[in-house]
């Protein structure tokens, strides 16, 4: 057995236990009183956090590259895990699942095989049992690709090629998966829509602004509570059509150090322009919302 310190409650229930053994050798009988009600009072938060009836969305901080996880009641989906460590993201992945007492995932969706959206793939499925598995029409460099494919095989991990839209349902919302409008354009691959009630997030991996106004033109999209960057903030992605058309009110940029500049003025000055807020793995860490 192993515990991760990757959620504050382990951490907080790693804390009250060492208070636990201090009690109980000092105090004895009412030492253990305390202890009962120490415990309680831990429990209350944990039992919030794993709530089945909230929606929470977390964009886990792997520097650049990009990892996303959705649990809504008892299901719980990850786009993308990569960033510039594989092993070790795919690693923090799992142990960030781990953590909240889930060793599955539900499905595994692709954005695309750029090794900052996907080299974390193989050690996850290492890790965490996955049931479903979303790609997109392999391009470019396919080894990365192949390998994910060959180990989905040796594990009898059910895959599907997007090359159409699909709909996932869960409780209370629903996850859209659109094919690439154009599939040789480079880094337009797949864009998810997660929506929860009404509150609506929009994946576009490394869709360009080219590939963002085939999406305005081609599919139904609402107004956004989140936008997740494309691209970690480059000045060729996140453009001025997209965040006029779906009007945000948080842009998300999962973002660690690197040579290009990313996020770009351009990007942060289209969001500030537009009143957007701009939240930022590089500054805040680990960034979650909860419904």
């Amino acid at each position: 057995g192993s515990l991760y310190t990757c959620s504050p409650y382990v951490i907080g229930w790693l804390v009250t236990a060492y208070v636990l053994f201090a009690l109980g050798y000092y105090l004895k009988r009412p030492g253990r009183a305390l202890g009962l009600i120490l415990l309680t009072l831990v429990a209350v938060p944990i039992f919030q956090c794993l709530s089945f009836g909230s929606f929470r969305f977390t964009m886990l901080d792997v520097g650049q590259g990009q990892c996303l996880y959705a649990q809504s009641g008892s299901t719980s989906m990850m786009i993308d895990c990569g960033g510039a460590n594989g092993d070790k993201i795919g690693e923090l992945a799992a142990r960030s699942l781990l953590s909240q007492g889930k060793g599955e995932l539900d499905a595994l969706i692709l954005t695309h095989y750029d090794y900052d959206h996907a080299g974390g793939v193989l050690q996850l499925m290492d890790r965490i049992e996955i049931q479903s598995l979303y790609l997109p029409e392999a391009s470019g460099d396919r080894t990365l690709a192949q390998e994910i494919l060959g180990e989905a095989q040796k594990r009898n991990i059910p895959v599907y090629a997007v090359n159409r839209d699909i709909r996932l349902n869960f409780p209370k919302g629903t996850l859209d998966i659109f094919a690439p409008v154009i599939t040789k354009r480079e880094n337009d691959g797949l864009c998810l829509l997660l929506s929860a009630s009404d509150y609506d997030i929009l994946i576009t991996g490394d869709l360009s602004t080219d590939g963002e106004r085939d999406l305005i033109l081609s599919k139904p999209l609402p107004d956004l509570e989140v936008l997740v960057a494309g691209h970690h903030g480059s000045a060729y992605s996140t453009g001025q059509e997209l965040l006029e058309y779906a009007a945000p009110d948080v842009l998300l940029i999962s973002v660690g150090r690197n040579s290009y500049g990313h996020p770009t003025p351009q990007v942060l000055e289209r969001a500030g322009n537009l009143g957007i807020q701009v939240r930022r793995t590089d500054e805040e860490g680990t960034i979650k919302i909860t419904r």
